[in-house]
């Protein structure tokens, strides 16, 4: 008992307990053989936007990436004796996420070894960039790409080129984050996509202009959509066990209340955290399962909601935001697609918006969002993981100019 107390006063071992759950669900959905295989695939396979490694890797091979990346993640938040927060735990949560479709410890590594270059060029120390190196591994796809961007170059300039193509973006995607989070002013969350967006669009551009052109795929798994419920659900229902043993009976109310304020969540009440983390996975999983296909980026979606409680998202934040992506479905009978469905969930960012504004402008930003987004994703050729971060500082810009026009609440 005392055992099971420890482990759930620290955030980190919550998560980790919970990523090495995943471990059996690999061995019920796959192979070892296809599991071994499908993780060399991987491990070398170009992952733009979008490439789901269910689907090129194997549905266990995929389960697996993410549980490395996230066992990864949370040594060097170990290492780099931080004080975890809410910002710790959105961050390791979208490396495990994202590792179901485009990142892996060898596109991501050059990016974080970036990141930590750049907290000694300013004498600082890494612990204050840490989650943000995480958040820059968005642009891990740019490592790969440049490591395949010559098919008959040498194997060693291969790899040099792209370790210091990811070794640039850690270093220079800290700054620039720094500067877009004043133009959005906190109300979207994925500020680091929204940076990554911005610096990968430059990129795509002025390779386009050299002759190399990025086009953005879509590779999705279809098949295992009730094991990945149980999976997701069982997540779900450990977060919302810890935080009721941790808070005691929580009402729905104080779960509403909670949605309306931005911050720092883990800190504030750690207990009603994890109560609302796994309400949101609850809701999230269920969502996309009657609706279309838990696969890569979408069980991707559903955690990445889940870290972002930490911060600020919630299920009564969201859920009119989603609905404002499903809008084009019906009003210009859209098929509800993997795509649609996973826009819908990292529509989300913009959380900020419904807490300060309320759901009617909630379902307006959601209608802008998912246009945006499958618009942008062919400016930066989905070198850009959080495509939706990229698209989410538009719309939060764009909006809150509106707002403030119409909307005499002050924020």
């Amino acid at each position: 008992m005392n055992f099971i107390r420890k482990l759930t006063n620290d955030p980190l071992y919550v998560i980790l307990a919970i990523v090495l759950m995943f471990i059996p669900f690999a061995f019920w959905v796959d192979s070892p053989r296809n599991i071994w295989q499908g993780l060399q695939t991987i491990l070398i396979y170009q992952d733009i936007l979008m490439v789901d490694y269910m689907y090129i890797g194997g549905p266990g091979a995929g389960i697996l990436n993410s549980v490395s990346v996230g066992i990864f993640g949370i040594a060097v938040l170990k290492l780099s004796k931080v004080k975890v927060g809410g910002i710790h735990i959105a961050a390791i949560w979208i490396l495990v996420a994202f590792a179901f479709f485009g990142k892996n410890i060898l596109n991501s590594i050059p990016i974080i070894l970036g990141a930590f270059i750049y907290s000694k060029y300013k004498n600082e120390p890494f612990s204050k960039y840490v989650a943000v190196s995480f958040f820059s591994t968005s642009l891990s796809p740019i490592v790969t790409h440049m490591f395949h961007i010559y098919e008959n170059m040498p194997f060693i300039v291969s790899l040099i080129l792209a370790n210091v193509a990811g070794i640039l973006i850690g270093f220079f995607l800290i700054p620039l984050a720094a500067q877009t989070a004043k133009s959005h002013e906190g109300f979207h969350l994925y500020n680091v996509g929204f940076a990554a967006g911005i610096l990968s669009m430059f990129l795509a551009i002025i390779m386009r202009n050299f002759g190399i052109y990025i086009a953005p795929v879509s590779y999705w798994h279809y098949g295992n959509n009730l094991e990945m419920l149980i999976m997701c659900l069982l997540v779900s229902l450990i977060l919302l066990t810890i935080g009721f043993a941790k808070h005691g009976k929580i009402s729905l109310k104080e779960c509403f209340i909670d949605s309306k304020i931005i911050g720092d969540k883990l800190i504030a009440n750690e207990g009603l955290t994890y109560v609302n983390m796994g309400l949101a996975g609850i809701f999230t999983s269920l969502f996309v399962f009657f609706l279309g296909e838990l696969n890569g980026p979408n069980i991707g979606g559903v955690l990445t909601i889940i870290g972002f409680v930490g911060i600020g998202k919630n299920m009564f934040n969201i859920w009119p935001i989603m609905i404002g992506c499903l809008l084009p479905v019906w009003l210009w009978g859209w098929d509800i697609t993997s795509s649609v469905l996973a826009v819908a969930l990292y529509s989300s960012t913009l959380a900020p918006i419904v807490a300060n504004f309320g759901h009617i402008w909630g379902i307006v930003a959601g209608f802008l969002h998912i246009n945006m987004a499958f618009v942008i994703i062919n400016i930066h050729g989905g070198l850009n993981l959080y495509n939706n971060g990229a698209a989410g500082g538009f719309v939060a810009i764009f909006l809150l100019a509106i707002i403030r026009t119409f909307n005499k609440t002050k924020a």
